[in-house]
């Protein structure tokens, strides 16, 4: 696994804490490769087999979730994941903690700033973020511990990079990498003036945009302050011009029409339904006539899968992603069109990682797009 880049933002562990967070990596990798296999087989060689001969179909991703919580080895499985997830948070809470005061006081240290922040006290976090404590981070990406606190952006900096056993790459940066190799192989003419990245959370994959497309003005929003105290600050360190500030994707307050191309990155699948389908239309009114939105996320490879849909299913019911499944059954083209696209404007295609290479990830993503 490379070594995260250790830019003057990131919360770097001392000994004994990356230690620990070593030894996590370890057990996640070894539950992703050893043990996760062993409930495939169960599935194709007990569960599936068994439904079938009673009901003389295959079983859907619900059925096949509730067959294998009555097994052992599944059970097993599922309380050591959740228990990783924790751990793994905790670990790094622990260090962002200790060098908090330190981190703050970077943060405000702006310096001869190239980009700008802008934080507005009267955007709230919406309940379906407050509610649960998003893929188990405590306090989720909005709560604040302390005042200009940056505590949830060095927390899902650090703690993202090892969820991934690295590999989002060093500056956890592989999807705003991707994305922006994919639009150029797939838009050898777009030259956007005015870019977007809605639910940007630390920025990491914001950053790619500057690089890519260095003429463009970059902007990006997050209902979180701590997440763009700790985005704009990190930007900074690393070169880039961003302009963050604190809105609701919902309804960003931009003017109609204001930029040429928006993103975001596996935004969807931690936000409700309802108001997904208000991004999307956001996402409409926002675009300049030619202009290009594209959500970026994870490819599950649930299609005609019902296995991997249950694992999908897993992660909503028990570690604290609950729209997984509902943005993955969600009919996408529909939802762009009654935003606003024409049909013949939505598409779908793979992205294809460009750390594909690295050992242990897969690397691939999901663009949804459509153009104005």
């Amino acid at each position: 696994m490379d070594a995260q880049f250790r830019h003057p933002m990131l919360a770097a562990p001392n000994h004994d804490e990356s230690r620990r967070q070593d030894f996590i990596v370890t057990f996640s990798r070894h539950l992703a490769q050893e043990v996760q296999p062993g409930n495939r087989l169960i599935f194709e060689r007990s569960v599936e087999p068994a439904f079938r001969k009673k009901n003389k179909r295959r079983p859907n991703r619900t059925e096949v979730r509730r067959a294998l919580n009555d097994v052992g080895y599944w059970q097993a499985f599922s309380s050591l994941k959740r228990s990783m997830q924790e751990m793994l948070f905790d670990s790094v809470g622990e260090s962002v903690e200790r060098q908090l005061p330190a981190l703050i006081a970077r943060a405000k240290d702006r310096g001869r700033a190239r980009g700008t922040l802008t934080l507005d006290a009267k955007i709230k976090a919406p309940r379906y973020l407050t509610a649960v404590d998003i893929h188990c981070m405590p306090g989720n990406y909005h709560s604040e511990i302390t005042r200009d606190d940056v505590y949830a952006g060095a927390l899902f900096d650090r703690g993202i990079y090892l969820y991934g056993m690295g590999g989002l790459g060093p500056q956890n940066d592989d999807m705003g990498n991707s994305m922006t190799a994919w639009l150029k192989s797939r838009f050898p003419k777009l030259s956007p003036k005015r870019i977007l990245d809605m639910g940007c959370s630390a920025g990491t994959n914001t950053v790619p945009y500057a690089r890519a497309f260095p003429k463009a003005e970059i902007h990006a929003i997050d209902v979180a302050a701590p997440q763009l105290r700790y985005a704009h600050a990190r930007a900074e360190a690393l070169g880039a011009a961003v302009h963050f500030s604190q809105r609701d994707a919902t309804k960003s307050g931009f003017p109609a029409g204001s930029f040429d191309l928006v993103v975001s990155h596996i935004l969807g699948h931690e936000t409700a339904t309802t108001a997904f389908k208000d991004i999307v239309k956001e996402s409409f009114r926002l675009l300049a006539p030619g202009g290009l939105m594209v959500h970026i996320e994870t490819d599950w490879a649930t299609k005609d899968d019902p296995f991997n849909q249950s694992v999908l299913d897993w992660e909503t019911h028990y570690n604290a992603e609950p729209f997984k499944t509902t943005l993955d059954e969600l009919d996408l083209k529909k939802v762009a069109v009654a935003a606003g696209f024409k049909a013949t404007n939505v598409l779908f295609d793979k992205v294809p990682s460009v750390r594909a290479g690295v050992k242990y990830y897969r690397g691939r993503w999901i663009a949804f797009a459509a153009r104005k």
